[in-house]
């Protein structure tokens, strides 16, 4: 939430740092492939990375996501405040 219509330098700003790196995709999943292989699983682990980058295990319909977006788009704006709780639930 904290990224919310920030770029890079609005983001530091509110954290107080120097600078932001974002972490790849690929990276974050052979950094949790490797945890799984000090646990000594038998089994190769394949991680769910749908909610990163769109393509989920279990596909979605695209009139899903444009439902969605109509439903999003006939709501009333919510101040900040009143959206924060939502959007954490």
């Amino acid at each position: 939430m904290v990224a919310y219509e920030r770029d890079n330098a609005a983001i530091c700003e509110e954290l107080g740092c120097d600078r932001i790196i974002f972490q790849t995709l690929d990276n974050l999943t052979d950094t949790c492939a490797e945890v799984v292989r000090s646990q000594d699983l038998s089994e190769p682990q394949s991680f769910e990375v749908g909610v990163f980058c769109g393509q989920y295990v279990t596909p979605v319909p695209q009139d899903y996501f444009d439902h969605l977006e109509e439903i999003r788009g006939n709501r009333k704006p919510l101040k900040v405040s009143e959206a924060t709780p939502r959007m954490v639930a």
